[in-house]
C-alpha cells in the first residue's frame, strides 16, 4: 500500500478523465483513463454479485458521457438499468424490426420449416414474402392471416401447371408450409408489429444521451432481431463514413455471442464482430458484460479478441486459467481473482495507462446500496 499523501496515480499522467479510484488506497486516488482507446472495445466480467452492473451504472456510463459518447443500453433482463433511466426507456415491443430481422425472427420461431430441400425452398418463399411487405396487417391475428395467404400465392406463381391446377411439388410445399404456418400464434407475431425505426431510436438517444433499450420479455430470437434490426442502422451509418460518438453496452453478452453460436445467434455474433471493426475508425464504442469470459459461460472467442480494456472481477473457477492469461506479467493468480471483493476489479488493457493491471473500485450511495439489500 501506499501513504496517503503523496498520489501514486498522479505518476501515470494527467487525470483529464478517471474512473473508481485504486482500491489499495484513497477514494482521492482517482483511477486515470487513455480515453482514446474507448472505441477499441471494453469487456466487463465477473460472476454473479461481483457488481458489473454497478461498474457500469456508476463509473463506466458517466466515463463515456464525460467522453463524449451517447450510450445504447441492451438491458436483457430489464432490470440492470431500465430502472435507473426510467425517463430514457424504450420497451422492444415499440420497436420496428428491419425485414433481415424480420425474416431472421419468423424463420426461428418457424423451426426453418424442417430441414431438407424443401425446407431450404420454403425458406427462400418466406424471404420473398418478407421483401414484398404485403404480409403485415393491423393486429396480430390479420398479420397471421396474411402471412399465411403470402406464402400461398409465393407457392403457387412458381408450381402452377397448365391448366391452372398446382403441381404435385406445389401441393407438397403448401402442406408443409401450413403445417408450420399453422403453429404461429399472436404473441409470436406481435414483435414485428412495432413502429419505432433504428433512425427515430438512434435519434432519440442523441436527445437523451443515455438510452435504454428494455428486452425483459418475450424470446431469445425477438431480443436478438431487435438488437440486429437497430445496430445494423449503426453499421450502415458507419459504412456511409459517418463517426458515431455511441457506446452500445450489450448486458449479458453471451446471449449474442456465445463460445458456439447456432441459430440466429451466429448472425449476432459475426455482426458483433463487423461491428467492432468498423467502430475502431468511426468512434462505435461495444462495451460486453458478462459472468464468464470464456468456454461454455463466456463469449465467442473472435469477439473476445476485438476487447482491447478489460476490466475483470471475481471469476467463476471455470474461467481461472483464462483470466491468468491476462496476468502473466504480473503477480495476479488466479486465487486471488477467486476471492476478490465485490465492486473490485482489475483493468487490463489500451486503457489503463500503467504497464501493470489497475486494481481499481468505486464508491455509491448508501441509499442505492439499501435498495439493493447491500449494508
Amino acid at each position: 500500500k501506499f501513504r496517503e499523501d503523496p498520489n501514486p496515480m498522479e505518476l501515470l499522467g494527467s487525470a483529464r478523465h478517471t474512473l473508481g479510484y485504486y482500491a489499495m488506497g484513497s477514494p482521492q486516488w482517482r483511477v486515470p483513463i487513455l480515453a482514446e482507446y474507448i472505441p477499441h472495445h471494453i469487456g466487463v466480467f465477473g460472476v454473479t454479485g461481483s457488481g458489473k452492473s454497478f461498474l457500469c451504472r456508476y463509473e463506466l456510463i458517466p466515463l463515456l458521457e464525460r467522453a463524449g459518447y451517447d450510450i445504447l443500453v441492451f438491458d436483457w433482463k430489464g432490470s440492470d438499468y431500465a430502472p435507473y433511466y426510467p425517463d430514457s426507456v424504450i420497451s422492444m415491443g415499440d420497436i420496428e424490426l428491419d425485414e433481415d430481422s424480420v425474416y431472421e425472427y419468423l424463420l426461428e420461431r418457424l423451426d426453418r420449416f424442417g430441414s431438407g430441400k424443401i425446407a431450404e425452398t420454403l425458406q427462400r418463399y418466406l424471404e420473398e414474402v418478407i421483401l414484398g411487405g404485403a404480409w403485415r396487417g393491423s393486429d396480430p391475428h390479420e398479420t397471421i392471416s396474411r402471412l399465411k395467404d403470402a406464402m400461398k400465392n409465393a407457392i403457387r406463381e412458381e408450381n402452377l401447371e397448365k391448366g391452372g391446377s398446382l403441381s404435385k411439388w406445389g401441393e407438397i410445399y403448401t402442406r408443409r408450409a401450413e403445417k408450420y404456418l399453422n403453429r404461429l400464434r399472436p404473441d409470436d407475431v406481435r414483435p414485428v408489429m412495432g413502429k419505432l425505426s433504428a433512425l427515430e431510436i438512434i435519434e432519440r438517444l442523441r436527445e437523451k444521451k443515455v438510452l435504454v433499450i428494455d428486452l425483459s420479455y418475450g424470446s431469445k430470437e425477438q431480443k436478438l432481431s431487435i438488437f440486429l434490426s437497430i445496430t445494423r442502422r449503426l453499421k450502415e451509418l458507419m459504412e456511409e463514413k459517418n463517426r458515431l460518438n455511441i457506446a452500445v453496452l450489450i448486458d449479458e453478452a453471451p446471449q449474442y455471442c456465445p463460445w458456439n453460436p447456432r441459430g440466429i445467434e451466429e448472425e449476432t455474433t459475426k455482426h458483433i464482430i463487423g461491428l467492432a471493426a468498423l467502430g475502431r475508425s468511426y468512434g462505435l464504442s461495444l462495451i460486453l458484460v458478462s459472468q464468464g469470459i470464456a468456454g461454455e459461460i463466456g463469449i465467442n472467442a473472435a469477439v473476445r479478441r476485438n476487447l482491447n480494456t478489460l476490466f475483470i472481477g471475481k471469476i467463476h473457477p471455470l474461467d481461472a486459467m483464462e483470466a491468468e492469461k491476462f496476468f502473466a506479467t504480473s503477480w495476479i493468480g488466479a486465487d486471488s481473482l477467486l476471492r476478490l471483493p465485490e465492486g473490485q476489479f482489475y483493468m487490463v488493457g489500451k486503457m489503463n495507462p500503467s504497464p501493470v493491471p489497475l486494481l481499481i473500485t468505486f464508491q455509491i450511495e448508501e441509499s442505492e446500496k439499501i435498495r439493493h439489500g447491500r449494508r
